[in-house]
């Protein structure tokens, strides 16, 4: 319900970023409840026509934990390999770190 009036509020004030993020928390709640991954990709979507390359690359971590967590690992690799790129270009160091669990993991596998 948050992430809705959250989403509703950014429609309405026109903050495609902050309708972004909301989009990307519903994706999450989603995949975390239902265990589905529909939202996820679709702000992942939303994300590449913004130009919105920090929060895409958290939607692809997201997504990769899907895969990892699902026995997915080739799948998972790949979308992280992508945004840990992205991540140490634009230096965000969070995420890179963020990224690193999932391949870590899919590695050992």
């Amino acid at each position: 319900m948050c992430f809705e009036r959250d989403q509703a509020l950014a429609r309405t004030y026109r903050q495609a970023i902050w309708c972004l993020r909301a989009l990307f928390q519903l994706g999450v709640n989603d995949w975390l409840t239902e265990g589905h991954t529909a939202r996820l990709r679709k702000a992942r979507q939303e994300a590449e026509a913004l130009g919105a390359i920090s929060v895409g690359c958290d939607i692809d971590a997201s997504i990769a934990f899907c895969h990892v967590l699902s026995g997915e690992y080739a799948m998972a690799a790949a979308l992280i390999r992508g945004c840990r790129t992205e991540a140490h270009r634009l230096r965000l160091g969070e995420i890179e770190r963020y990224v690193l669990h999932p391949l870590l993991r899919s590695r050992s596998k």
